[in-house]
């Protein structure tokens, strides 16, 4: 009957036993504030643009992105920043209209978008295609 007795343990005892309290509130904060800034570049960055010309564009270290309509050129490039970690040399904003068309005798229009062509310095490679 040894083995199911209980034993009281001293107050020493646990405390040994215990591992050590860790301060991870900075831990924390320093994930929370990463994972904010990458949540923020995927709100500006809505996604790759892929296409014959796009791609051609890339063998010249050119990437285009379809990015949030109130984002402008600073705002890509920290994007860029925290999601691929390479500063661009350049980017170039287009605001896109959409075309009007026609459904039977309905008129209508495409929805209007921006785009920016983010050039990076020689030797460079953004891996846009495995996803964003």
């Amino acid at each position: 009957m040894g083995i199911l007795k209980r034993t009281k343990k001293t107050e020493e005892e646990t405390q040994k036993n215990e591992a050590p309290v860790k301060d991870t509130k900075k831990k924390v904060s320093e994930k929370k504030a990463t994972r904010e800034v990458k949540g923020d570049a995927y709100k500006v960055l809505e996604h790759t643009l892929v296409s014959e010309k796009t791609n051609r564009y890339e063998a010249d270290g050119k990437y285009t992105f379809l990015v949030s309509s109130e984002a402008n050129k600073v705002e890509v490039k920290k994007a860029i920043k925290a999601l691929y970690g390479i500063t661009p040399k350049s980017v170039n904003m287009i605001n896109v209209e959409g075309k009007k068309k026609r459904f039977g005798r309905a008129l209508g229009k495409r929805k209007d978008y921006k785009k920016a062509i983010v050039t990076v310095n020689k030797g460079d490679k953004l891996n846009v295609h495995v996803g964003l």
